[in-house]
């Protein structure tokens, strides 16, 4: 699969394991999740726990930003937060 999409095989990977984080927080069922990705329970614990690690210590709070850098804002300042904001988070978060 990886040589058809011109992928290295990590790469592939690390994408069903997204996925598989990604239909997690979508409130898919874990044996769902299990079946469509290919991920043993195991596989799929870690993969949670890594992202959920990652997402807590990764991004700062919105409070934690704000006290820290305050300053007087326009609307192409709040438009680039936004769009920085979103570019994070990912497709579906409009």
């Amino acid at each position: 699969m990886a040589n058809i999409h011109k992928r290295t095989v990590g790469a592939i990977k690390s994408r069903i394991k997204r996925i598989a984080y990604l239909l997690h927080l979508n409130n898919t069922s874990t044996n769902e999740i299990l079946y469509k990705t290919g991920l043993n329970v195991n596989e799929y614990n870690r993969v949670i726990k890594k992202y959920e690690t990652k997402k807590r210590t990764e991004h700062p709070t919105i409070d934690k930003i704000v006290k820290d850098k305050p300053r007087k804002c326009n609307m192409l300042d709040i438009e680039a937060f936004a769009r920085e904001i979103y570019s994070q988070l990912g497709p579906g978060y409009s």
